[in-house]
C-alpha cells in the first residue's frame, strides 16, 4: 500500500475528500449494491437500505447474514451483517452498530446515499424450518442481535396467519433499543400475535418492563412469567456471546427440549501477536494463485484473508469468520495460527489445510490458493 502511494497510485495527502465504503476489487460471486438511503435507528445503529441496479429483488431466507466488502486504508474488510428486512422485496436492509474505534462499522454507518458496497451471500442457516403446523417462536434478542429476529419475524408473521411469536429483548438503555416504533407496529397489525417483552439494564424512571442483565435468574423469572415453552416451539437466540450463554443455561436448567438456534458473528477469536514473537512488526506472505505469484507482507495480528485481499489476490471466500471453509488454503511454507473455533476437519489440519479467514501467520509463510475447497456458506 505504501509503496503503491509514493508511486503516485492514490488520492493525494492534501484530498480530504469522504470515501465510499465499497471496495475497488471484488471477489467472484459478489455484487455491488448502491445505498438507497440511510436510516438511523439509536444513536449509534444504521440501517442501510441497499439496492441492486441489475435485479428486481433479493433472494435470500429470512434470519440469513450477508457479507460486506469494505475498503479501508486500501485493504478489503470484509464484516457479517444479517438483514433486518423480509425477503423478496426491493431493498436489502443491513443493520450496523458503530463500535469504539471499528474500523468497519465506523465507516459503514457514515455511508451516504449513492456509496457503492460490495456484497456477498446470502449466508447461514439462523432460520426456521418449514411448518407443518401453526408456529411458535420463542426470539432472544440482545442489542443489534434482534436484526435478523426482526426479519424472522416479519416474514412469519405475514406468511402464517396462525404463528404465534414471543420476542425478549435486552438492551441497556430506552435509547438504545432499535426498532422500538417498529415492533409495536408489527404487533398490532398482526392481532396481538407478537409479544414483546423489553429488558433494560438501566431503566428510566417508572419503567414498568423487566429490568437487570439478561442473565439466567433473569431469563427465568421472564419465563417464570410468560406462557410455557412447549416442545414443539422453536427458539432463536442472537445477542452477546455472554447473553447467550446465559440464556441457554437458563433454558437447559428447566428442562426445555425445543429446538435451539443461536447466530454467532465470530466463530474464531481475535488474535494479537505473542509476547516474544520474531518480526513482530510485520510477516512476509508468498502466494501461489492459479496464474501467478503474488508477494505481500501481513502487519501483526491481521489474517491471510486480510493481507491477500490488500494485495489484491484473487483470494476465495464467504462468512469470513471460520464457519464454511470456502477460503481453505494449503500451508507450503512456515506456520500458521488458526483462531478455535473453525470448521476444518483433524484430516484437513493433518493435510497441511487452514482457513484465510480465521488463519494468522506466525512469521513468513507461503500459502497456496485456487483448489477447489469444500462447498457449502454456512457458519
Amino acid at each position: 500500500m505504501v509503496r503503491r502511494r509514493l508511486a503516485g497510485d492514490g488520492p493525494s495527502p492534501v484530498c480530504f475528500a469522504r470515501r465510499a465504503p465499497g471496495p475497488a476489487l471484488l471477489p467472484e460471486g459478489a455484487r455491488r449494491l448502491v445505498v438507497a438511503r440511510t436510516v438511523r435507528e439509536t444513536h449509534d445503529v444504521v440501517t442501510l437500505v441497499l439496492e441492486d441496479p441489475e435485479r428486481a429483488d433479493f433472494a435470500f431466507t429470512a434470519g440469513q447474514f450477508f457479507t460486506l466488502l469494505v475498503d479501508v486504508d486500501g485493504e478489503t474488510v470484509a464484516r457479517n451483517y444479517s438483514a433486518s428486512n423480509a425477503p423478496g422485496q426491493r431493498e436489502l436492509h443491513v443493520t450496523i452498530k458503530a463500535k469504539p474505534g471499528g474500523r468497519v462499522s465506523g465507516r459503514l454507518c457514515r455511508a451516504a446515499a449513492g456509496d457503492r458496497i460490495g456484497v456477498l451471500g446470502p449466508f447461514g442457516a439462523f432460520t426456521v424450518k418449514d411448518a407443518a403446523s401453526p408456529r411458535r417462536l420463542v426470539l432472544f434478542a440482545g442489542g443489534v442481535g434482534i436484526t435478523p429476529l426482526l426479519s424472522i419475524a416479519r416474514t412469519v408473521l405475514a406468511a402464517e396467519p396462525e404463528a404465534e411469536i414471543l420476542l425478549v429483548y435486552a438492551n441497556r438503555r430506552r435509547e438504545d433499543i432499535a426498532f422500538d416504533a417498529e415492533l409495536d407496529a408489527l404487533a398490532a397489525a398482526h392481532g396481538g400475535r407478537l409479544a414483546v417483552h423489553r429488558v433494560l439494564e438501566e431503566p428510566p424512571r417508572g419503567w414498568t418492563g423487566a429490568t437487570g442483565r439478561l442473565d439466567r435468574a433473569n431469563v427465568a423469572r421472564i419465563l417464570d412469567g410468560l406462557p410455557s415453552i412447549g416442545a414443539d416451539a422453536e427458539l432463536f437466540v442472537c445477542g452477546p456471546e455472554g447473553m447467550q450463554d446465559e440464556v441457554l443455561a437458563a433454558l437447559a436448567a428447566r428442562g426445555t427440549t425445543a429446538i435451539v438456534k443461536r447466530e454467532r458473528f465470530a466463530i474464531g477469536g481475535t488474535a494479537s501477536p505473542r509476547a516474544g514473537d520474531r518480526d513482530a512488526a510485520a510477516r512476509r506472505i508468498t502466494i501461489i494463485a492459479p496464474d501467478r505469484l503474488i508477494r505481500t507482507t501481513a502487519l501483526a495480528g491481521a489474517s491471510l484473508l486480510e493481507a491477500g485481499l490488500a494485495a489484491s489476490a484473487p483470494m476465495p471466500f464467504s462468512c469470513g469468520v471460520g464457519g464454511c471453509g470456502a477460503c481453505r488454503v494449503r500451508v507450503r511454507e512456515g506456520e500458521v495460527d488458526l483462531d478455535e473455533p473453525h470448521c476444518l476437519s483433524e484430516e484437513e489440519l493433518a493435510a497441511g489445510y487452514s482457513l484465510a479467514c480465521v488463519g494468522r501467520p506466525r512469521g513468513a509463510c507461503t500459502i497456496e490458493i485456487g483448489r477447489p475447497g469444500r462447498e457449502g456458506g454456512e457458519r
